[in-house]
């Protein structure tokens, strides 16, 4: 009833694909460009951010001459609402657009793929809105 419990085999790794460090740059070069800095992806981060948010707020504000609208506001108008009646719904917007954009960037684990989904998802939002606040030609007032 003796085993031979010894392994005296050695196992050579199968995915080793080169032999030496030259073949393998030989294959892959190095990149000649440097990556950017840090900072450069906070920037981009927000104004991605902003871009997207902006989106969404023009997408929604619309004039209308039959209806009077809670947010009369127009275009651009929501940025200047800020200082003229301490309305910082911009800032709140980018707040919850940038925790959605965290998000992405954490699934994806990629910076340029989380900002093309949240610019694409983000103008796509905005047409949706848009299409569909220029077809309900009255307001929803709900039920009391």
């Amino acid at each position: 009833m003796s085993e031979n419990t010894s392994n005296t085999t050695t196992v050579k790794p199968h995915f080793k694909l080169w032999t030496k460090k030259v073949e393998a740059n030989e294959v892959t070069p190095q990149h000649p460009h440097k990556p950017f800095p840090g900072w450069v992806y906070g920037v981009l981060f927000v104004i991605f951010d902003i871009i997207v948010v902006t989106a969404l707020e023009v997408g929604v504000s619309s004039s209308s001459t039959r209806v009077q609208l809670s947010s009369p506001t127009v275009g651009f108008g929501f940025v200047s609402k800020m200082w003229t009646d301490g309305n910082f719904v911009f800032v709140l917007n980018v707040i919850l657009v940038a925790l959605l954009y965290l998000m992405l960037l954490m699934l994806f684990n990629r910076f340029w793929t989380a900002s093309i989904v949240i610019l694409a998802v983000g103008i796509i939002v905005a047409a949706i809105e848009h299409f569909k606040s220029r077809s309900v030609t009255r307001p929803f007032c709900p039920p009391i």
